[in-house]
């Protein structure tokens, strides 16, 4: 986690468990084909592919969305419930998985297939999913606090994703709370234009 604190302005920047958690499943089971070059587990997708009707597929693609959406507000609230530190992200030694009970589909495909897999690519030593998304705010953290200073004054917190869910998008929300919170990848971090819409 890389955090910047001034007298003015407060920049946090977080690799989360869960939101990249939930990106690894909607790449699992196939729902996002334009990007497939992130994912780490390429052999999976076919597997879990076969086993699940089309049927059920649709359907977790539309569970997934919802999910997601109540992941970021999940997050969104914590952040600016706790000052901007937070409280609770999945862990792999979590039983239950935030928001996810309410779609059946998603939750077997994530206990069957997803969680282990997950947390092998995520915790590997020295070449892991998280290791790899902390080093860029690491690298990046000093040119990123000054541009996102000289065009915002608000306090930030700012999720690092491996890949954004939707093609070409970013994730920002900028409401009279304490915190402005963003999902961002770390493309974001190295290619700054896009702070001038803030």
């Amino acid at each position: 986690m890389y955090s910047s604190d001034s007298s003015s302005q407060i920049i946090v920047c977080e690799a989360p468990n869960i939101l990249n958690f939930a990106l690894f499943v909607q790449d699992i089971i196939g729902m996002d084909k334009c990007n497939t070059k992130y994912f780490p587990c390429q052999s999976l997708i076919s597997n879990v592919e076969k086993i699940i009707e089309s049927k059920s597929l649709a359907t977790a693609d539309k569970e997934w969305h919802e999910w997601w959406d109540n992941l970021l507000k999940w997050r969104y609230k914590d952040v600016n419930s706790n000052k901007g530190t937070l409280e609770n992200d999945l862990s792999p030694t979590d039983d239950t998985i935030p928001y996810i009970d309410a779609y059946p589909i998603l939750k077997q495909i994530t206990k069957d297939w997803v969680q282990d897999a997950f947390w092998d690519w995520w915790n590997y030593p020295y070449a892991g999913g998280k290791m790899a998304l902390e080093a860029v705010p690491a690298l990046r953290s000093n040119i990123f606090a000054l541009h996102l200073a000289q065009k915002s004054s608000a306090r930030w917190f700012f999720d690092i994703l491996y890949r954004q869910p939707y093609p070409s998008s970013r994730i920002l929300i900028q409401e009279m709370l304490q915190y402005h919170y963003g999902a961002i990848s770390p493309n974001d971090l190295w290619k700054l234009d896009w702070i001038s819409e803030l």
